[in-house]
């Protein structure tokens, strides 16, 4: 981005225009009351006429900044900052006052007037083409335009022509002409000028203003005025001659013109103005100025659909200023200004149009109007007010605007919750509309069926927040929760400040769920209350139902399921909630009372629904299952993947969950330290969300941890925010908690390990739950009581054979894993592997185990790869005593 600044007549769109002529691009110019939006459109239809939308290196002027202001010219520059970005070079051309400000970064670039070598080149220029100046005129010139190009110029002609800037001492013809290019303002061929002075031979004037360097010439055979010569040529013209010349620049200008001239007059031909929303805007400005400000009105009335529906309301909106500068006012204003700001969905602007237009016609207003009034009013919440608006219309004749009306009113009950109301409408509009022909009335009624299909089927899904409204739910469904909430918020800080309550409320609860789905029930909650209040008041029963929904939602997600269930009945029989609200509260409530499924098959259908929240949520939850069944290998897996997606999603109640199961892990592993370390993180996660079960089942391990690693001073901060959470929560979020701790193995003593043949260990703090099931095992290893057990019975007893003892505890805490003889020496006789001491002792001791374990002892502790291998059978179970 370029910022190019100097003083009037420095030559700056002479510099940039030679620029263009080099470099692919396009150039577009500010306007007195142009609004930000109007000049990123313009820039936008310049670029796609000269096929450079997609250039990389295409450069885009935007010149006669300093017409719109600092304000607008800091939101031109930051939007086209963002729709240029990697396509080219930005060029913002102003006068010597920097407009962009320190937001915005771009080179600055002043342009000074020109050196004496190249002013001496460009007077000698000026000799070449009209003929020598006196010698001596030279440097005073200089001295006089400090060498200002424009001024350069003018100093040249006078030296040749005295008086040659006087307009007074134009012919009437070169006055005429000259006065006709100041009107245009846009370069124009000699056709052009023909006429708007109403003659046929114009060449000579404009020759004899060229030669006084009053005009300029262009390369493509126009010409045009600079505007310094042009405040000067209008302020010597007459009120009614500039009258007709605005009149006649209109007419010029204007497709739809009947006084319209000859074809190459047409499309920009004979005038440097291509584009046809260019041409419109200019008929307005001539029109208002040539004292025609109501067929200005009516002219922009006409194309009012166009501008929108191509994507140009920035224009639009800049024409409305331009007719408000030039003091057009009225009903009929009024009522185009409505019908653009309706349009562009700026619902407190339309309104105040609307109301500003009603109070003057009152009676007269005309019904299409009225349904165009009454439909702002639904999408601002007044559901009352619009009805009462629709009410006449319908009663009235005539099939179209009865039509429009019926689907309006159709919508209306479906906000309401009145859907079969809402579908006896629909088909009276149906049967109205096969009387009228209007394209209007068709796209009404399509547009009625899709909101009311759409509000019956989830109000959320019908919320008009186009593109936005879209992205973010999408994110929503696929779990990517922090841009979904992002989304969302925007969206409806949008709406609220346009006045459109509906898209607002239906944002706001769009990012209710995606709080929920965080892990943020308690901020979820407190949002989702004030919005099914702001619904109720407005009577938006759909909006009230799905409030309701996403309070239940909450409940779950904080472990009160009693309270989710009373919520779930009620939207499930309320007559006003959505069928798609409804069922997904079955659905839900179904869920509360349904067995979980196992943890592979729950982490394959979250996959399965393409959600990345989903999937975290289940991965946690796997983990935690697996570390139930006693399989850590799995668990770690799990929770390691369910922090990862955690983080994508954004999902806080996954990255605690994982976080404190990862704690487990390190601390059945014996690694205390770390251990806290993940219970410390999992407590700052649920602290920061407000996740009330997750921050106590936090502290819990936090505060154990501590003081497992004496760590007093620590323990008792851990321990009072341990109470602290626990005072918080209700009995059912106390139960879960409970629960949760229990099933991670971090409630008990530990006072008890088991380990299986699969090597996979599980603690308890009772010897009796350890030993579950021992009865029916063909291998029971039992380490409290010191003896090998063969179903049911007592095999051996250990407690005197304190080597053997030490070696089959050796092995059987690692079924499956192969030692060799220094390991297994090291570990049992605690001293340096030597083979001509150990060899034998070793050997001797193997097979005196193998004795104790029974016929299948050679089978179960095999010689393999001059080591051994514990490979008990697949029921084996060693219960190994830890503390007391």
């Amino acid at each position: 981005m370029v910022e190019l600044t100097g003083i009037a007549g420095v030559g700056k769109t002479a510099l940039v225009r030679a620029l263009l002529t080099r470099r692919p691009g396009a150039s577009v110019r500010c306007e007195e009351h142009d609004v930000a939006e109007a000049i990123v459109a313009r820039a936008g239809r310049a670029l796609d006429a000269a096929a450079h939308t997609g250039t990389a290196d295409a450069v885009l002027v935007v010149d006669e900044l300093h017409r719109i202001g600092a304000v607008e010219a800091g939101r031109v520059a930051t939007a086209l900052a963002l729709l240029r970005q990697g396509r080219g070079a930005c060029v913002f051309v102003a006068r010597d006052t920097s407009l962009l400000g320190t937001g915005v970064v771009a080179a600055r670039l002043h342009v000074d007037g020109l050196e004496e070598p190249d002013a001496r080149a460009l007077w000698s220029r000026l000799e070449d083409v009209w003929g020598v100046a006196p010698k001596s005129a030279f440097a005073p010139a200089l001295a006089h335009s400090r060498g200002a190009p424009l001024a350069l110029r003018r100093e040249f002609a006078q030296a040749r022509t005295r008086n040659a800037w006087q307009l007074a001492t134009l012919a009437p013809d070169e006055r005429r002409v000259l006065a006709a290019l100041a009107v245009l303002r846009v370069p124009a061929t000699l056709a052009a000028l023909a006429v708007l002075v109403g003659r046929r031979a114009v060449e000579p004037a404009v020759l004899e203003l060229v030669r006084r360097q009053l005009v300029d010439a262009i390369l493509d055979g126009r010409f045009e005025v600079h505007d310094v010569v042009r405040v000067a040529a209008l302020a010597v013209v007459t009120t009614e001659e500039r009258r007709v010349l605005e009149r006649r620049a209109a007419a010029i200008l204007d497709d739809e013109d009947p006084a319209a001239v000859a074809w190459e007059e047409q499309d920009g031909a004979a005038l440097a103005v291509p584009d046809r929303l260019d041409r419109l805007r200019e008929a307005l400005r001539h029109l208002c100025a040539g004292g025609q400000g109501e067929r200005a009105v009516e002219r922009l009335d006409a194309v009012v659909e166009t501008i929108v529906s191509c994507g140009q309301g920035g224009e639009g909106l800049a024409m409305l200023a331009r007719l408000e500068a030039a003091g057009v006012a009225g009903a009929a204003h009024d009522l185009v200004r409505f019908r653009l700001l309706e349009r562009l969905g700026r619902v407190v602007e339309a309104r105040a149009a609307f109301e500003a237009a009603a109070a003057v016609l009152g009676a007269r207003l005309d019904r299409g109007t009225l349904v165009a009034g009454a439909r702002l009013l639904v999408e601002a919440g007044e559901l009352d007010a619009a009805e009462v608006l629709l009410t006449p219309v319908v009663d009235g004749i005539g099939a179209e605007p009865r039509a429009l009306a019926l689907a309006a009113l159709a919508e209306l009950a479906a906000w309401r919750g009145e859907f079969e109301q809402a579908r006896h409408r629909l088909a009276a509009a149906n049967v109205a509309a096969r009387r009228a022909t209007g394209r209007p009335v068709q796209i009404a009624l399509l547009a009625a069926r899709a909101a009311v299909a759409g509000l019956d089927g989830r109000a959320r899904a019908a919320v008009s927040g186009g593109a936005e409204a879209m992205a973010s739910a999408a994110a929503l469904a696929a779990g990517r929760l922090i841009e979904a909430e992002q989304g969302f918020a925007a969206l409806a800080a949008d709406a609220r400040q346009r006045g459109a309550l509906l898209v607002a409320l239906g944002a706001e609860l769009g990012r209710c769920r995606a709080l929920v789905a965080r892990g943020r029930a308690g901020e979820a909650s407190q949002r989702a209350l004030s919005l099914v209040a702001a619904a109720g008041e407005r009577g938006l029963g759909v909006l009230v139902a799905e409030g309701h929904l996403v309070l239940a939602l909450a409940e779950v997600a904080q472990s009160r399921p009693a309270a989710a269930r009373e919520l779930l009945e009620g939207v499930a029989s309320a007559c006003a909630a959505a069928a798609g609200t409804r069922n997904e509260a079955v659905r839900v409530g179904a869920m509360l009372v349904s067995t979980p499924l196992p943890p592979g098959e729950a982490v394959s259908a979250a996959q399965r629904s393409g959600s990345v929240a989903e999937l975290a949520l289940a991965l946690a939850d796997a983990a935690g299952a697996y570390l139930k069944l006693g399989a850590p290998v799995e668990a770690a897996c799990a929770a390691e993947r369910a922090l990862e997606e955690g983080v994508r999603s954004g999902c806080d109640l996954a990255l605690a969950r994982a976080l404190v199961l990862q704690a487990a892990l390190e601390r059945d592993a014996g690694r205390a330290e770390d251990a806290l370390a993940r219970a410390l993180d999992a407590l700052a996660v649920a602290r920061a969300a407000g996740l009330g079960v997750e921050r106590f089942v936090a502290a819990f391990v936090c505060a154990r941890l501590a003081r497992e690693l004496d760590e007093d001073d620590g323990a008792a901060a851990l321990e009072a925010a341990r109470d602290g959470a626990w005072a918080t929560l209700g009995s059912e979020a106390r139960a879960f908690g409970t629960s949760r701790l229990a099933e991670l193995g971090l409630l008990c003593e530990r006072r008890f390990r088991t380990v299986d043949a699969e090597g996979r260990s599980r603690f308890f703090e009772t010897h009796a739950d350890a030993a579950l099931g021992a009865a029916a095992r063909s291998l029971f290893l039992d380490g409290k009581h010191e003896t090998i057990v063969r179903v049911g019975r007592v095999a051996v007893a250990l407690s005197r054979r304190s080597l053997l003892k030490q070696l089959l505890y050796f092995f059987a805490r690692a079924p499956g894993v192969t030692f060799d003889k220094e390991q297994i020496v090291t570990a049992v006789w605690h001293a340096p592997y030597d083979p001509s001491r150990h060899d034998a002792a070793l050997f001797t001791s193997v097979m005196r185990v193998r004795r104790l374990l029974g016929v299948e002892g050679v089978e179960w502790l095999r010689a393999v790869d001059g080591g051994y291998r514990f490979c008990p059978p697949h029921d084996f179970v060693f219960v190994e005593k830890l503390s007391g």
